[in-house]
């Protein structure tokens, strides 16, 4: 047998240990990796039950006791069960959603002239008409109820005035101002009067010493009525005289016919919104949108005690300014879904995007759009549902068939400020019966436009808009 000397027999060892050292420190490494990726892949779905999903044919305002303090408007569906509209045939999501797309044709006509055969035209389909929330307010004294729909995306608040002689219908009865004595038109001779552009709307005299406005809406609808000064009553705490709105005296066009509110009550940042003009809340309100439309919401004006449970998570807000509209900004930059390691974000973050409680659903540049279709596709390949296509704009649907209990991939948004809000599950999967799904986003135009946070993703959240400080918050659970 051949002997080895000492030295060799060390080394030998030497160089096993280190073999053994360098091995298990790549199994280790892998073992992290591996554990990195099943954290993410492990988890990647939100799973609910069904009937949670569904809602009913009844109203079943569950949380209307949150809001007895005299502080809060109910928010309900302009459809649904719970709405004061009591409308008895709801269009489907699909058809909402049909409707909702003209409010993103971003090409404009340009500004008009004063001229009555001219208008200025605004790029997006009126808001009266979508899949949208409602509450109820006073107008005049005594006060008179109308409906108005909440939209954070429009500027004046307006209704239809008596005698109308041109108008929709209406479920509720037309505002009548001569019964009311805080009404006043506005003289031409006014500031506000003066100036013939304020965003989205021509504002002039047409009429001998009455200041008149138009509204122009991208498939040829207007709003043009006078605009008027009256005392608007939004609760019992809630009481504002004076305040500017649009008497409208011709709302006619392909946009209003299907339309059941009475007018909008405009949230925008612009001068003629409630949000402007409510003063003492130094542009301080918030809201939560009810996950189905057998369930009810809040508007709130001023400093509130949150409704929701846990942290709030803060962001920038600011006035965000495309063409002629204005939009409450956000620092939104891109989205992640879990199960996919990398986050998506915007090819241009450099253009802003907004908040807009007026469109349905989420928009996003195409480009990311395709990347979360694609991520979303990926992850449902791995589950027993079918994927069936488009269904209208939506163009990634899925049939659950038999099963009672669903899972919902969960989706991200990504903030420039480094918040990470995590949508509820209806914010990434809407449901258009018991058996099928879709993916609720669509792709804008072109990578240059500006996505848009829709309703539809921030249901079942109190957003808080602090303007005088230039935050928006978001909380979990706020209409519960």
């Amino acid at each position: 047998m051949a002997k080895f000397p000492i030295f060799s027999l060390l080394f030998s060892s030497l160089a096993l240990l280190c073999l053994l050292s360098f091995l298990q420190q790549r199994f280790a490494h892998a073992l992290v990796e591996e554990e990195d990726e099943e954290s993410i892949e492990s988890y990647p779905f939100h799973t609910l039950e069904l009937n949670s999903l569904l809602p009913s044919s009844t109203c079943n305002p569950s949380n209307e006791g949150l809001y007895k303090d005299g502080g809060y408007l109910k928010v309900s569906h302009e459809h649904g069960p719970c709405s004061p509209l009591k409308n008895k045939k709801a269009p489907t999501f699909v058809e909402i959603l049909q409707r909702d797309q003209a409010r993103f044709t971003r090409k404009r006509k340009g500004s008009a002239s004063s001229s009555s055969s001219s208008i200025p035209t605004r790029t997006e389909s009126t808001d009266s008409d979508i899949g949208n929330y409602v509450v109820k307010v006073g107008l005049g004294a005594p006060k008179q109820q109308v409906t108005l729909t909440v939209d954070t995306g429009s500027d004046l608040i307006w209704t239809q005035c008596k005698p109308c002689p041109i108008c929709f219908k209406q479920k509720d009865p037309i505002f009548d101002q001569s019964k009311s004595p805080t009404y006043s038109t506005v003289s031409c001779k006014t500031a506000v009067c003066s100036t013939k552009y304020i965003k989205g709307m021509e504002i002039g005299c047409t009429f001998p010493a009455t200041c008149t406005y138009t509204v122009a809406y991208g498939d040829g609808s207007i709003s043009i009525g006078y605009l008027s000064k009256e005392r608007l009553t939004l609760t019992p705490s809630d009481v504002f005289n004076h305040v500017l709105f649009g008497c409208a005296q011709n709302s006619s066009g392909l946009s209003f016919d299907d339309s059941t509110t009475d007018g909008i009550l405009g949230l925008s940042p612009d001068p003629l919104s409630i949000y402007s003009q409510a003063t003492k809340y130094s542009k301080k309100f918030s809201y939560c949108l009810p996950s189905k439309p057998t369930e009810i919401g809040f508007l709130k004006f001023g400093p509130t005690h949150p409704v929701s449970k846990g942290p709030f998570k803060f962001t920038k807000l600011y006035k965000y300014i495309e063409g002629d509209l204005s939009y409450h900004g956000i620092d939104l930059i891109g989205l992640k879904i879990n199960g996919i390691k990398n986050p998506i974000h915007f090819p241009h973050p450099e253009r802003g995007s907004f908040i807009d409680s007026g469109a349905v659903i989420t928009r996003l540049p195409p480009t990311t759009y395709g990347a979360l279709r694609a991520a979303y596709r990926k992850l449902l390949s791995k589950t027993k549902y079918t994927f069936i296509g488009a269904l209208g704009i939506m163009d990634t649907c899925y049939s659950t068939g038999r099963s009672k209990i669903i899972e919902t991939p969960k989706i991200s948004f990504l903030f420039k400020s480094g918040v990470v809000l995590d949508l509820p599950p209806t914010g990434s999967a809407v449901f258009l019966n018991a058996t099928v799904f879709c993916l609720p986003f669509a792709p804008l135009g072109s990578d240059r436009e500006a996505p848009i946070f829709g309703n539809t993703q921030h249901k079942t959240l109190e957003v808080v808009y602090d303007g005088k400080r230039g935050k928006i918050g978001f909380g979990y659970g706020g209409c519960k």
